[in-house]
Formats: C-alpha cells, sequence, structure tokens
C-alpha cells in the first residue's frame, strides 16, 4: 500500500496517514507483523519526530513514559561552551543522536542508532517492538533478520556528537540509543522489505 500526502503538513492529514499505514493503532496493541513491514517515510528529521510524537500518542494505553537525557558538554573551558546555555544543548538534534526526552509506551516500534551488540542482531538501523520499559533499560523484541523475536536489554549509553556534526560544540549525551520508528527519514528506508508505505512529503 502506498499513501502519498502531497498536502501542507497538519495533525488531521498526518493522523489519517498514519491510521492508514498502521490500520487500528487507537484500538489495539499492533502486531510485531505490522510494525515490522509497516514505515512512514519522510525527508526532514522534524517531520519524523512529529509524526512519532502523534503515533506514540495514538496508541492505547497509558501515557507514554518520557526519559530525559543527561547531556555534558566535552571541552567545558572553550569559549563556545562558556556561552552555551544547558537548555540550548538539549534542544540541539544531532544526527545520528537520540532526543533530549524520548516519549515511549510498551508495544510501539524503536530503532537503534548505534551498534550495540552486532553478532547478536544489535546494529544500527534495527527495529525492535518495545516489551518493558525500566529506569536504566528497555527490554525489547528484535523485529527481524536471524535474531527476530528475541529479547534484549538496552542500556542507556554515553554518545559523543560526530565532528562533522553541525552542532557549535561537541557534547556528550547519556541516553537510550533509539528513536520512535514509526516514522523515518527516507534515506533509512534503504535495504528494508516493508508491505505497508506512506508518505509525507
Amino acid at each position: 500500500m502506498f499513501t502519498p500526502l502531497g498536502e501542507p503538513i497538519n495533525d488531521s492529514h498526518e493522523k489519517q496517514l498514519i491510521r492508514e499505514v498502521y490500520p487500528d493503532t487507537t484500538k489495539v496493541q499492533l502486531s510485531p507483523e505490522i510494525l515490522r513491514d509497516s514505515a512512514i517515510f519522510t525527508t526532514l528529521n522534524a517531520d519524523v519526530d512529529k509524526l512519532n510524537h502523534l503515533a506514540t500518542a495514538m496508541l492505547p494505553g497509558e501515557p507514554p513514559t518520557l526519559f530525559r537525557n543527561q547531556d555534558t558538554i566535552v571541552d567545558s573551558d572553550s569559549t563556545a561552551a562558556v556561552h552555551f546555555a544547558m537548555g540550548h544543548l538539549n534542544a540541539l538534534n544531532a544526527s545520528g543522536m537520540p532526543p533530549h526526552l524520548l516519549e515511549l509506551k510498551v508495544g510501539q516500534p524503536i530503532i537503534l542508532l548505534r551498534n550495540i551488540n552486532p553478532r547478536k542482531g544489535l546494529c544500527n538501523g534495527t527495529k525492535l517492538i518495545v516489551k518493558r520499559l525500566g529506569r536504566k533499560y528497555i527490554q525489547a523484541s528484535i523485529l527481524s533478520g536471524k535474531w527476530m523475536g528475541q529479547r534484549v536489554a538496552i542500556p542507556r549509553i554515553p554518545l559523543l556528537s560526530s565532528d562533522d556534526s553541525q552542532t557549535p560544540v561537541k557534547f556528550e549525551r547519556r541516553q537510550f540509543p533509539i528513536k520512535p520508528s514509526f516514522a523515518m527519514t527516507i534515506n533509512k528506508s534503504e535495504g528494508q522489505t516493508l508491505q505497508s508505505v506512506g508518505v509525507c512529503a
């Protein structure tokens, strides 16, 4: 199924797209098969974050659990660091980094942003489904590949911003190395075989 959405983005169109790609989102926990074989693609990270926020909120059950990160400037004595407020650092959305605030529900899809244990299938780009949310670990089940169905524990880890990022200072973010994956950027679609695809242009 191909669901193009060429009109300007707004909540009503976005929710309609989410319901088309993920049927019965608001009524039942989605099956691993639907989460594995479905995705919404868009070009901008800001749109990805908005779609994921909406889809997470639409899932049945309790409100999302919020996980805030810990940000630290690597060279705190630098001129840039002295004039850089921590609130601005939290707001940075550097490429390959999890957001400052993760909103998660049990039963939703997530994607790994780093290689944790490639031999066990935990590589950058691996899709999983959340099974349990803990303060120090997130328990999840791998959605595809050799290790499909395997339950794993994902810890918070320190992540360094890359040298080629557009951020004004180099910083370390301690957070779970994941993002929700109802929606993702188009370049993340490489190598994936999907049955239900929505495109938000």
